[in-house]
């Protein structure tokens, strides 16, 4: 049980990312069932022990002083440490333990996730949750406590995150079959130009490997009929499927629908398009060994895949 200092502790950065966020004393006071003078008084408390002033006086709406925003910053990364806190306390108490990690939309649809189910046994972890974002929310999800680790595609600051590559990738053009270019081995991006482009939308990490790419042949995503963006990998397969467009996307995103001739995927000729898969978490994180784990159940299954494949290749003469 939490004793009284820290009780009241939690309830002052309660109080303040509440008033941070709606930047008014009064609604903040409605979201907390507290008087608007309980509100100011916890503010006042919080500026007393810190000996900083955290909102400009006689500003409407009101604005956070750059010392408020490091209190802020701060505080969010204080409750949520607590609430994890609390929740491994509790899960400890039945005999329970939980991870949670944050994938990119990419690698939830592939068999990564696969991986994480036996992953949990490994660990006698008894549940895993599960979060999808982009690249960019999935780190800042670290930086404040709220993930154990992540998977993503693309560098990462190293000097914030321990950082263990698995793996690498390659984007492609992905079209129909019924699509003309099927049957070409590659296409050029002058080609791509006069096709309907579905595309991943910002700040996903196929999206800025893809603008990267297009910017280092001095062009611009402008200079292509880009029709739709979305964040689902699924949708954006449907629609190409349907031949409804073209779009970029990994080839292990694609895996399944490749192997049963429904997507074809095409290089881009004089361009490849590569980045690592990594597993990341936070320096001072207890789940660098985790991770270190997880890399090794991925390399044995690739092993494994790649073992199966060589042996259907001598028995039939073809890959699996």
């Amino acid at each position: 049980m939490l004793n009284t200092t820290n009780a009241m502790l939690t309830a002052k950065v309660d109080t303040l990312l509440a008033v941070a966020d709606l930047l008014n004393y009064t609604k903040a006071a409605q979201a907390l069932s507290l008087t608007q003078p309980a509100v100011s008084q916890h503010i006042r408390q919080l500026e007393s022990d810190y000996g900083v002033t955290i909102f400009r006086r006689g500003e409407k709406p009101l604005v956070l002083t750059k010392e408020g925003e490091i209190l802020t910053q701060y505080a969010r990364k204080f409750k949520n440490l607590h609430e994890r806190m609390l929740e491994q306390i509790e899960n400890e108490w039945r005999r329970k333990s939980q991870i949670v990690v944050g994938m990119t939309v990419t690698s939830a649809s592939s068999n990564l996730i696969e991986l994480l189910s036996e992953f949990e046994k490994l660990t006698d972890c008894e549940r895993i949750q599960i979060h999808t974002a982009d690249v960019e929310s999935l780190l800042e999800l670290l930086r404040n406590y709220n993930l154990d680790f992540a998977i993503v595609e693309g560098s990462v600051p190293e000097s914030e995150f321990y950082c263990l590559a698995i793996d690498t990738e390659q984007l492609f053009a992905v079209v129909s079959p019924m699509n003309p270019l099927a049957h070409r081995s590659a296409v050029t991006l002058e080609e791509l130009k006069h096709q309907k482009l579905i595309l991943r939308r910002k700040p996903s990490g196929t999206r800025t490997l893809w603008e990267n790419q297009v910017r280092s042949l001095f062009e611009t995503t402008d200079s292509f009929n880009v029709i739709m963006e979305l964040d689902s990998n699924e949708t954006i397969k449907s629609l190409v499927q349907k031949n409804c467009g073209v779009s970029i996307l990994s080839e292990r995103s694609c895996k399944k629908e490749a192997e049963a001739q429904q997507l074809i995927l095409l290089p881009i000729e004089n361009k490849r398009m590569i980045r690592e898969v990594n597993l990341v978490c936070l320096k001072d994180s207890e789940r660098v060994d985790g991770l270190k784990a997880f890399k090794r159940l991925y390399d044995r299954h690739t092993k494994l895949r790649t073992s199966k494949k060589e042996l259907h290749k001598k028995r039939y003469g073809t890959a699996e």
